[in-house]
């Protein structure tokens, strides 16, 4: 690891910069470990199939699985290969949920530049080389599937990741509950917008383009 620093912010190195990232998705995985404790809480136990369940409920306790073994991960250089399949999942349920119950709520109908849908196609793109890794792929840094270490590259993109996944299972449970009439004492995606790493990440692109 060398000490090339990022621009317009001469004093964060890039050591400085991997530690902080690595906080920043360790924070990432403590918003999405709350919020998969306040779905449980809120729908009780949701390891086992239910003779009756609707759709929306049955694709928020995939998400829920895997957001578990997301969160059951170390946190280490390989995070990103171990979490992917995980995470690719729970966003292609959410997607679903997303476009049909959020978005549905948020835009007027027939409205068609809503952006979430194109968040999804790119983060699936992202995920798409760990997901399905081949031996050409498994040559690459890590921040695109392989193997060679790019520490700043793979740690940022894990966090916008992590992020991604946390804000929309957050604002998709909130919908649920207020649909559902459930008791809510605080916003589920108020606490996921806490632990947006927009800033930091900035400070990894301005990184990542001085190389």
């Amino acid at each position: 690891m060398g000490v090339q620093q990022v621009e317009n912010d001469p004093e964060l190195t890039e050591e400085m910069l991997v530690q902080q990232l690595t906080e920043a998705c360790e924070e990432q995985i403590k918003a999405l470990w709350g919020t998969s404790r306040a779905h449980e809480n809120l729908f009780g136990p949701l390891d086992a199939e239910r003779e009756q369940e609707s759709d929306t409920l049955l694709r928020l306790r995939k998400v829920y699985c895997h957001a578990i073994a997301v969160t059951s991960c170390p946190m280490d250089e390989w995070a990103i290969h171990a979490m992917a399949p995980d995470i690719r999942a729970a966003l292609a349920q959410l997607k679903t949920l997303v476009r049909d119950g959020v978005c549905a709520e948020v835009h007027e109908p027939g409205e068609r530049d809503c952006p979430m849908p194109r968040c999804f196609s790119t983060w699936d793109g992202l995920l798409a080389p760990f997901s399905h890794p081949t031996s050409v792929v498994l040559m690459f840094y890590s921040g695109a599937g392989g193997l060679r270490k790019d520490d700043v590259r793979c740690l940022s993109k894990l966090c916008s990741l992590l992020f991604g996944l946390s804000s929309c299972y957050a604002s998709v449970l909130d919908m649920e509950a207020l649909r559902l009439g459930l008791p809510v004492e605080e916003g589920f995606s108020d606490t996921a917008k806490r632990a947006n790493p927009l800033e930091l990440l900035e400070s990894a692109n301005r990184f990542l383009a001085t190389e």
